[in-house]
């Protein structure tokens, strides 16, 4: 990336803070059922934190210049914790780029036709 759009991208994103929302959401069901107990559901939520007032925050998946696209505005009231990160510190975009790595090669069992064995695993992670 050259100089030019290297502080083309830090002006842009200086304008940017990322959110990460703890929060609960409000349970729905319909149909005859045996009475159930009053419940809600803990939900985590990532995005552009595009607006903020005192009763919510508007989270937005993607954005473009003033616009924003796939929006969840959260009640405060719901809101258990909330992260603010702003994007220009989360690039970190001073730093000069470095090296590329060389990934090693996956290992691979076929022994069935139907296993994939990989020497990366990853667990997924627990819910709250």
């Amino acid at each position: 990336m050259d100089k030019k759009t290297r502080e083309a991208v830090v002006e842009t994103a200086k304008q940017f803070t990322i959110g990460y929302v703890q929060w609960v959401d409000a349970v729905a069901d319909a149909g005859w059922e045996d009475n159930s107990k009053a419940d809600v559901h803990p939900v985590l939520s990532i995005g552009f934190l595009v607006d903020e007032t005192d009763d919510a925050v508007c989270l937005a998946a993607a954005i473009s210049h003033d616009q924003s696209n796939s929006r969840i505005h959260i009640p405060k009231q719901w809101i258990k914790s909330i992260k603010k990160v702003r994007l220009d510190k989360f690039l970190d975009l001073r730093r000069k780029p470095s090296k590329p790595k060389v990934q090693k090669p996956k290992e691979e069992s076929y022994s069935n036709g139907s296993e994939i064995r990989s020497s990366n695993s990853f667990p997924f992670p627990k819910t709250m």
